[in-house]
């Protein structure tokens, strides 16, 4: 089970005693104001507790160099948002990745697969290394 927007509305801390969660997505909210101290303690202890939980972790907002070494200081490595693919550079995409699928070889071409794939670019969603 997913949880999506993690610390605002209907995704609470206490739903986490209560629910087992395969993946949580920290909401955006949490690392807009990330020059502050106090978000900066925020987002490293909720990351860790986390982590302790045994949650895989998505941070969505990502929109700057900083907050992605901020992130992987907290050894949180799965990022989401215009910092890794920015609004208007999505365009094409599918076809690319269809284009790509139709030379030799590569057997036949599984159009539900290459839409997951797009739209998990589309969304802006990498792995740090």
């Amino acid at each position: 089970m997913s949880m999506d927007d993690f610390g605002t509305g209907y995704s609470t801390m206490n739903m986490l005693k209560n629910q087992t969660l395969d993946e949580i997505k920290i909401d955006r909210e949490f690392i807009r104001d990330l020059e502050k101290d106090k978000s900066q303690i925020i987002i490293r202890n909720t990351i860790a507790m986390l982590q302790q939980l045994g949650a895989h972790i998505v941070i969505e907002g990502v929109e700057t160099e900083e907050q992605k070494e901020f992130l992987l200081g907290c050894n949180c490595t799965d990022v989401q948002g215009f910092f890794i693919l920015p609004a208007d550079a999505g365009g094409g995409v599918r076809q690319t990745a269809l284009a790509a699928g139709t030379g030799a070889g590569y057997g036949k071409i599984d159009k539900d697969k290459i839409d997951k794939c797009a739209d998990r670019i589309l969304t802006g969603f990498l792995k740090l290394t």
